[in-house]
């Protein structure tokens, strides 16, 4: 019964492949070889192809070249925890140990295999590339060794400009006593640029322009060419109804310049609307005034701040050949005049009626818009003749008004243009307008000035000749 027993024990072993249990070590490692150098008794009556015996060939026990094990490095530490448990521990150990003593950088892995080492891969390909660079020509060394030699100096240039900006944040030092004063020309540049930028406020107040002036007693306001004279002295303007004596206002006699409608005159007619474009000049010992508005607000201030500074220079010393030496004022304005011709001074880039997007054509308004440019023109061909006449040409305004009609000239031609090419017959309208201004306040100078300048009375008194 007993051999029966462990003959039964054995078979029933032989089930669980190669793991001998307690029981067959108990009866002895003898009866165990025996057992295993006998045939196998399965319950399975199937053969087993000896193929499917062998040793299975697994992708993780033969990793890809191309993977790189330290993708898994951030693992290791949790995972190293566990493998205390298992029992190929001491095989691992010495794996890792072979492989750090072979390479300087220790590489730690979840996987049982030796990591690839990349940095032979890499020095192998380097060793090769330079085999291949010594066969080319001697002229990409150099080109090389030119373009390393630049870099090398733009990183000193950045070293130097960053402890430049390192200095710059500590304290500031003194300058050195052998430092040129740069910094004296530059700022005089600077103040030349802007200069140029700014417009000279004493050579547009002497080529004067139309100022819509109130009346101080009836009437309705209009326009009168006001200018400040050739030797910066007086204020002047033409009237038909006035003589020149009551028209003109010396710097000396200035008491006040006023912003807006502050005064008695502005205050009848009520205009808000033009508040921020009007001034009122308060002069003489009843502190008459001369109230007008300009054109825009730029005008107005650009009046305004000239007129005070001329006042300001006579209060000095009191005395008219500082004024009469002046060439130029400037007061901080960059003047823009919207009747000016593209090729003149103070000439802007604004829309013209040809140049606007919107198209905006009323049938009326063009045929209105048509005969006011012939009444431009005949006005404007009466005013030249008029300036013709040997009286202006010998006065000393003949210049001015040569130099206006100028500029009108070609402002009409510009004007015929547009609204040969009209898109927009409202801007079209406002612009024939403005140019009809300037055009009337002029005629009305050279008129003014014909009939005063033939008067003998007047010629002794003149001061426009």
């Amino acid at each position: 019964n007993n051999n029966n027993n462990n003959n039964e024990s054995d078979d029933f072993f032989d089930l669980f492949d190669d793991n001998p249990s307690n029981g067959s070590k108990a009866n002895g490692n003898n009866n165990y070889s025996k057992v295993n150098n006998q045939q196998r008794n399965t319950i399975n009556t199937l053969q087993i192809h000896p193929n499917l015996m062998n040793p299975r060939e697994s992708r993780s026990l033969q990793p890809d070249k191309l993977f790189d094990v330290s993708m898994w490095q951030s693992f290791d530490s949790n995972d190293n925890k566990n493998k205390n448990k298992n029992k190929n521990k001491n095989t691992n150990n010495n794996i890792i140990n072979k492989n750090n003593t072979n390479n300087n950088q220790t590489r730690n892995t979840t996987l049982n295999f030796e990591p690839i080492n990349i940095n032979k891969k890499k020095k192998s390909d380097d060793d090769d590339d330079d085999d291949e660079d010594e066969d080319e020509d001697e002229d990409q060394d150099q080109d090389q060794d030119e373009e390393s030699e630049e870099e090398e100096s733009d990183e000193d240039d950045k070293k130097k400009q960053s402890s430049s900006s390192t200095l710059s944040k500590r304290a500031p030092s003194k300058p050195r006593a052998s430092a040129p004063p740069t910094t004296i020309s530059s700022t005089i540049k600077k103040k030349d640029k802007d200069k140029e930028k700014e417009t000279n406020a004493l050579e547009e107040l002497h080529r004067g322009a139309a100022l819509l002036k109130y009346p101080r007693r009836s009437g309705f306001p209009h326009f009168k060419h006001i200018q400040l004279s050739s030797d910066n002295l007086r204020i002047e303007w033409f009237s038909k109804r006035k003589n020149l004596s009551q028209t003109c206002i010396y710097i000396k006699d200035i008491r006040e310049v006023v912003r807006g409608q502050e005064t008695e005159v502005f205050k009848k007619f009520h205009q808000k609307t033009l508040e921020k474009s009007s001034f009122s000049i308060v002069y003489g010992h009843s502190y008459k005034t001369l109230d007008v508005a300009a054109k825009s607000i730029d005008e107005c201030e650009m009046w305004v701040k000239c007129i005070l500074k001329l006042c300001e220079i006579y209060k000095r010393n009191k005395r008219e050949s500082d004024l009469i030496s002046l060439r130029e004022i400037f007061v901080g304005i960059h003047f823009k005049d919207r009747n000016r011709p593209m090729s003149r001074q103070g000439s802007g880039n604004f829309i013209r009626a040809n140049s606007s997007k919107n198209l905006k054509i009323d049938p009326v308004a063009l045929k209105e818009i048509e005969r006011d440019m012939e009444s431009l023109h005949k006005s404007y061909f009466k005013t030249a003749q008029l300036a013709q006449k040997p009286v202006i040409t010998k006065s000393n305004q003949y210049s001015n008004i040569q130099y206006v009609l100028s500029e009108l000239e070609e402002r009409i031609e510009e004007l015929t243009y547009e609204v040969a090419n009209i898109r927009d017959t409202e801007l079209a309208k406002r612009e024939v307008w403005r140019a009809n201004v300037d055009l009337s306040a002029i005629q009305e100078k050279v008129e003014v000035l014909l009939k005063h300048l033939n008067s003998k009375s007047d010629r002794r008194k003149s001061n426009f000749l």
